[in-house]
């Protein structure tokens, strides 16, 4: 979905200076600077359009669409996007004017000079500023079966009226050229096939792809090719187009963001961290799965250019001579047959990667129970069967029971603290001087209790 400026054509077009015609012309006669058609501008757009980058990005993670087309959380330009926006300037002002990238020999690290040796790679791939009918830059605007898509072209033009087919072309950036795709993943492609659509819709019987992979900061490329026929295009746009429905609907009426499916292998895409981590509900375990995945969505390395190269003069046409697009004499590809093989849909959310242990028998902590930690034998007590099960020790069985338990201590006689035995008879302790307790009295039993009592009865009695 492109944000709204306005303001725009009936036909979803919007009205912007175009071809040196400013904007105020085109509103003053009411006519599309696309199509040509007169309509009256609208100050918003009559309908929802879908992008290449948006239907990439829902195929890539749900929920990371969502925070982007649904919240409006934009995500920071990353620095391969910026590296591309460079190059593509100076792509655009080759085709264009001819002009040639120049390198700047102090500052070599330099996304400009980095860039410039990527495209003078990319060049010869490329075709030529003076081919016929070149256009650079071209927007697209159609609708196929109630879904609007937009787009640009990095470069197109016409080939052979009489063949009715068209060249499209697209300048890519990589960290490595094994991840360029080959002929028929190139064939297959969403973003090959939204553009290829735009000129079969208009009566070309097929349309030759030009995908130009260029090493970053390196003079080093190659070219991926392929030839996308009518019948073929159509089956897999009526594949995009279910994506595309899917996606207006979620437009229309947005779910909770936490019903969004997510993708582990999105939080690493590209190279860099998805800025959407702090605040989404993805797991660690999905996380985790997707980094050790680490899948490539193209099938195995590309074969060799083989001469591709030499082949390259063939864009420039010959007097009197129709154009034909270089290095494509094999036949196209036959049509696929199952529509939603040509998609690399995000990989299932992966399962856990450690699986919860099986649950252990009641553990006594006076019994002995055998564990297995790093290929060796250990028999521990019940209260260590835990912690050694935490450092993933291996729980085999009981070694030993409990011992039996013993029987409780009889309760100690008042006034004694637990655990001693009866009191001792007490030796009453004489002064210098006293008088000696009588013999039937030193035991200090009940003998004495009783005559303390019958003393005190009798100066009760005495006072009374």
């Amino acid at each position: 979905m492109t944000k709204s400026r306005g303001p725009w054509c009936s036909c979803g077009h919007e009205f912007r200076s175009r071809e040196g015609v400013p904007e105020t012309a085109w509103l003053s006669y009411g006519q599309c600077p696309y199509c040509g058609s007169r309509n009256t501008p609208l100050a918003s757009k009559p309908f929802l359009e879908l992008s290449k980058s948006q239907i990439e990005k829902f195929e890539l993670c749900p929920t990371r669409w969502y925070f982007n087309y649904v919240m409006h959380r934009r995500e920071p330009t990353g620095k391969f996007a910026r590296f591309g926006i460079v190059l593509h300037t100076m792509a655009e002002n080759y085709l264009k004017f001819g002009r040639l990238p120049t390198l700047n020999s102090l500052a070599p690290k330099s996304d400009e000079t980095r860039a410039a040796l990527s495209l003078l790679g990319g060049i010869p791939h490329t075709p030529p500023p003076t081919l016929p009918g070149l256009r650079v830059e071209t927007e697209f605007h159609y609708e196929f079966e109630g879904v609007h898509y937009t787009g640009f072209k990095d470069y197109w033009a016409p080939l052979s009226a009489a063949e009715r087919t068209t060249l499209c072309g697209d300048h890519k950036t990589t960290g490595d050229l094994k991840r360029a795709p080959t002929s028929s993943a190139l064939a297959g492609g969403m973003e090959r096939t939204l553009y290829a659509w735009d000129d079969i819709r208009l009566g070309a019987k097929g349309v030759h792809l030009n995908w130009v992979y260029m090493l970053r900061g390196e003079r080093a490329a190659f070219p991926s090719r392929a030839f996308l026929e009518s019948a073929q295009a159509y089956a897999q746009m009526r594949g995009v187009n279910e994506i595309g429905k899917t996606i207006i609907k979620l437009l229309q009426a947005p779910p909770d963001v936490r019903t969004m499916a997510t993708n582990g292998a999105a939080c690493r895409a590209f190279g860099e961290s998805c800025p959407h981590l702090s605040y989404c509900h993805v797991t660690v375990e999905q996380r985790l799965g997707g980094i050790m995945s680490n899948q490539n969505p193209f099938a195995g390395p590309p074969a060799a250019p083989g001469g591709l190269d030499a082949l390259m003069g063939a864009f420039a046409p010959p007097p009197a001579a129709p154009v034909i697009a270089p290095g494509y004499g094999a036949p196209p590809p036959p049509p696929v047959a199952n529509v939603a093989s040509s998609f690399v849909a995000p990989p299932p959310a992966p399962a856990a990667i450690n699986p919860p242990p099986a649950p252990l028998p009641e553990i006594s902590p006076n019994a002995i129970y055998a564990v297995e930690w790093q290929g060796k034998r250990f028999e521990i007590p019940g209260t260590q069967v835990p912690v050694a099960m935490g450092q993933g020790a291996q729980f085999l069985g009981l070694v030993a029971p409990p011992a039996p338990t013993a029987a409780p201590p009889a309760p100690a006689a008042p006034g004694r603290a637990p655990g001693k035995g009866p009191r001792k008879p007490r030796t009453p302790r004489v002064e210098a001087g006293a008088v000696p307790v009588p013999a039937g009295l030193a035991d200090g039993g009940d003998k004495f209790d009783e005559m303390l009592s019958s003393i005190r009865d009798a100066i009760d009695s005495y006072l009374s």
